[in-house]
């Protein structure tokens, strides 16, 4: 004889409770019901476990507002992508980016902002880069080679992409829309 296995009382973050509380001890909702809102605060007051990734938060610059015609992407696949997009940019440029923007533009909103976020940054980093080592050569030329201690400055535009990068790919993975603060966005 078999006894069917009953479901073990996880918490929405999927912590095994302490003895003696469940579920329905502590207040939480069954099954299926709604969570209350602001019940389980997620990272800067998003709601934790009832993430919906195809509606973004009111504001949030760079949303695709086009209709979603693919397949359905799951939530934690959706995250997956929209974090690799991201980290991406560090390994590969604008090709990383660019394969999972086209790839998922039309399943998953989540996923296009974040690879539509990674391929702009990979884009402007590039720009700023150039156009930053075009300013200092000319500096370093008018100046006779002095302005040629200047030159690291092209970097900072690497750096600071390498940076956001990072911090981006740890927020999709925990269903952030995060928007960069510096982008120049020509994707949405």
């Amino acid at each position: 004889m078999t006894v069917p296995q009953q479901p073990s009382p996880y918490d929405p973050y999927g912590q095994p409770p302490h003895p003696g509380t469940g579920p329905q001890q502590q207040g939480f909702p069954q099954p299926g019901e709604q969570h209350p809102q602001g019940a389980f605060p997620g990272p800067q007051g998003f709601p934790g476990p009832s993430h919906n990734y195809d509606v973004p938060p009111p504001g949030t610059p760079g949303v695709s507002s086009e209709r979603m015609t693919g397949l359905p992407v799951s939530d934690a696949e959706a995250r997956q992508w929209a974090m690799l997009a991201q980290l991406s940019t560090l390994v590969t440029g604008f090709i990383g980016p660019l394969v999972v923007y086209m790839l998922y533009k039309d399943r998953n909103r989540f996923v296009r902002f974040h690879a539509a976020e990674a391929l702009n940054l990979a884009i402007t980093t590039v720009i700023a880069i150039f156009g930053l080592s075009l300013v200092l050569g000319i500096i370093t030329v008018v100046t006779f080679g002095i302005g040629g201690i200047l030159f690291p400055l092209a970097f900072a535009p690497g750096i600071y992409a390498f940076v956001v990068a990072i911090i981006g790919g740890v927020r999709a993975n925990n269903g952030i829309w995060w928007p960069y603060p510096v982008n120049i966005r020509l994707l949405s």
